[in-house]
Formats: C-alpha cells, sequence, structure tokens
C-alpha cells in the first residue's frame, strides 16, 4: 500500500465512463479505459480510512440523471471527466447536458473536468478541442463548480477571436474572470512532468489563484520515472541540488510521497504554493467546493 495510515490523509481514486455518441447510444467500440462506478465505490468501501469515490457519469448516458442522485445518496460529490476521450462537450448547450448541470448543482456535487491535451489515454475516440478551458463555461454558466484538473498545462485551442492560444493562457483568462470566483478551480496533478513543468513554474508567479487552487497527483503519472525529470526543476530554478538529491531517495522510496512533497518543496524566491492548497480540511476547500449537505 501506498500509504498504511490515515494520517497521511485520504486520496480520491477516480472512475472513468464509458464513451456514448451524441443520440445517447453506448460505444463500447469508442472506449479504450472503462473504471466502473461501482468497482471504486468497492475499493472506497474496503479502504474507507484511504480512499474517497470519484465516479464517472456522461451526460449523454440515458440513466445519467438516476446515477447522479444515487451517488449523491451513497456519499458521492465529486464526478470525473475526460472530455477528449470521452466524446463529451462541456460548453454544448442541449437538453441533456442542460439538465445534468441543473442536477449536478441541486445535488451539490462538482465536476472534476481534465483540461488540455491528453496523451496519457490512447482512445479510439480523441478530440483535444474538448479540453480547452473555454469549454469550461458550460457548466459554470450554470453554477456549477468545476476543478480544472492540471490547469490545461498542455496544447493549443481557439481562443474567442480564433486564434490559436496556450492552453494554460486561457486557464489564466478563466481564473481571472471574476464572474468565476468560488466556481473555477485548477488542480496541480501531473504538473511535475516534463511536458507541463515550465507551466508550474509560472501557475507559482500568479499569486492571484493561489486560494483556488487544489493538491493532485494523477497517480500513476507521478510514478513513472521517464516523465517526471528532477534536473528540469533545478535547471528552472525551482529547486535547489540539495532538494533535488532528497526528493529523488523519496522518489525510490514512494513516489506518491514523492510528488506531495516535491510540491511543497518548490519555490521560486520566497514564493511557495500555500500550506493550505495541501490540507485536506482548509477552510478553503470546505466552503468552496466541497459544499456537505446537512443530510450528507
Amino acid at each position: 500500500p501506498l500509504f498504511r495510515s490515515a494520517e497521511h490523509g485520504k486520496h480520491c481514486i477516480l472512475a472513468l465512463c464509458e464513451v456514448y455518441d451524441e443520440r445517447g447510444n453506448h460505444r463500447l467500440d469508442q472506449t479504450s479505459l472503462y473504471i466502473p462506478n461501482n468497482y471504486i465505490k468497492k475499493l472506497a468501501v474496503r479502504h474507507p480510512k484511504t480512499f474517497i469515490p470519484t465516479c464517472s457519469v456522461h451526460p449523454k448516458d440515458p440513466e445519467a440523471l438516476e446515477k447522479l442522485h444515487q451517488l449523491r445518496d451513497q456519499g458521492v460529490r465529486l464526478i470525473k471527466w475526460l472530455p477528449n476521450a470521452m466524446n463529451i462537450d462541456p460548453d454544448l448547450n442541449d437538453e441533456d447536458y442542460v439538465k445534468f448541470y441543473e442536477k449536478v448543482n441541486k445535488l451539490e456535487m462538482f465536476l472534476l473536468i481534465h483540461t488540455g491535451d491528453e496523451h496519457s489515454i490512447s482512445s479510439r475516440f480523441h478530440d483535444d478541442s474538448l479540453g480547452s478551458p473555454l469549454k469550461l463555461k458550460g457548466p459554470l454558466g450554470h453554477k456549477v463548480k468545476v476543478i480544472a484538473a492540471h490547469c490545461a498545462s498542455e496544447g493549443y485551442c481557439k481562443d474567442e477571436n480564433g486564434r490559436m492560444v496556450e492552453n494554460f493562457e486561457l486557464f489564466l483568462r478563466m481564473m481571472k474572470n471574476k464572474e468565476y470566483e468560488g466556481l473555477l478551480f485548477g488542480d496541480i496533478s501531473a504538473m511535475t512532468s516534463f511536458r507541463r513543468v515550465k507551466y508550474l513554474k509560472r501557475l507559482l508567479q500568479e499569486k492571484s489563484v493561489h486560494h483556488r487552487l487544489v493538491n493532485g497527483s494523477d497517480y500513476p503519472v507521478c510514478a513513472i520515472n521517464v516523465i517526471v525529470h528532477t534536473r528540469r526543476l533545478v535547471s528552472l530554478g525551482l529547486l535547489d541540488a540539495q532538494q533535488r538529491s532528497d526528493l529523488n531517495k523519496i522518489y525510490y522510496f514512494n513516489p506518491l510521497l514523492f510528488d506531495f512533497v516535491c510540491k511543497r518543496t518548490i519555490s521560486l524566491g520566497d514564493t511557495k504554493f500555500p500550506l493550505e492548497l495541501f490540507m485536506e480540511h482548509s477552510s478553503r476547500s470546505q466552503r468552496r467546493i466541497q459544499t456537505d449537505r446537512k443530510s450528507g
């Protein structure tokens, strides 16, 4: 096990639903990775001190609204989407999506949505334009709380004027829009990987959004040695040589612990990510994201 003690906090363990087409047809032929909700819930029941179940429901699933209600009754609050590989367009203004967002909002759930390009899953269906941060306007327009996974730290998409812009820049534009304060958040999962690390440095410089960031690991990505380059973190001025040496030792003991300590350690001068970003019960997450119902 990665952690043997509940003192280390709990970890969200993620489901991934199947692909559905625009007519609501189940498309296993286009689904490359399927992690059932029931499997995730069983793991959480078996290890209640370790895991928090994060389930996945497609808005075009004919039973989507019923599934959301059942999941919320079972204590699930977080719904995972990977639009690029799931054929989900978060900004699609049709009846199924509108009803889905209304139900999520009513049940006080929130969405964890992959943003930016996707490389980890080789999907039969793949469309990186669906990972644009601007697509989040759909759920945000219905007052749904959204966590933008990875802070859109890969790739390019068109902005409102049709220009190709870094997804990370589009993410910052959305975060700085006062309309989305208290609704839109970003997680820093996988941002120590070599493809994303330059945006990790830029994110450290954006102090105005730090209070709306949450931690994530994207495990097992953080445990793949060829993806995380601590030498690169040193060259960017985020670590010194001694810190790199210490972190490398932690990596070979426990990659998930390495990911946590690395993000707690990196800095630019006196600037570090705030400690509350890494705290399970910070006032930020309690009030702004993980809103409990009295009956929940």
